[in-house]
């Protein structure tokens, strides 16, 4: 005897095992182009929680292994980063997030560029945030020594006239 229709429970339909197959490739696939990447790569839950690092942020930020600081709270994660904590405390309030900003990490002295994004889930819900950056360190002091290369050629340029200036009245 059958159960009158308004019982009936509808089936769960299951995801075909070549499905799950395809979806676990997809998903080790994108976490190896993060991890690979040449850039900082972090986002963060939108509960506050390190959800992705890769190597090239442990190593820019001072912090272990990647994998030992996934699920921690942002706060233990970066407290000696301030600044990021700083950056990422209103990243979820923001509808216009930083392009191309930079900042210096106190501790270190190294200097970053970054860009912050929001991650959505399928209907359009904020669900997290990314943050990648660069250390612009190296790029910061190249700059710094072609300004400083630039005053000492004003300086000796400055000093020449000078010198030109003295001599020629006594000749």
């Amino acid at each position: 005897v059958m159960p009158p229709k308004a019982r009936r429970r509808p089936r769960k339909r299951s995801v075909p095992a070549r499905q799950r197959h395809q979806r676990r490739e997809s998903d080790r696939f994108f976490r190896r182009l993060v991890t690979g990447m040449r850039n900082g790569v972090l986002a963060i839950t939108r509960d506050g929680t390190l959800a992705l690092i890769n190597d090239v942020a442990c190593e820019t930020l001072g912090l272990t292994d990647p994998q030992s600081q996934l699920g921690r709270p942002i706060a233990d994660a970066f407290r000696d980063h301030p600044e990021i904590l700083f950056v990422l405390a209103d990243v979820f309030q923001r509808d216009h997030l930083q392009n191309r900003a930079e900042m210096r990490l106190k501790p270190s002295g190294k200097v970053i560029g970054y860009t912050l994004s929001h991650i959505t889930d399928d209907k359009g819900a904020l669900v997290g945030a990314s943050m990648f950056f660069k250390d612009l360190t190296r790029v910061e002091q190249l700059n710094e020594r072609e300004r400083l290369r630039d005053r000492l050629v004003a300086i000796g340029g400055l000093a020449a006239v000078f010198a030109h200036e003295v001599k020629d009245p006594l000749s």
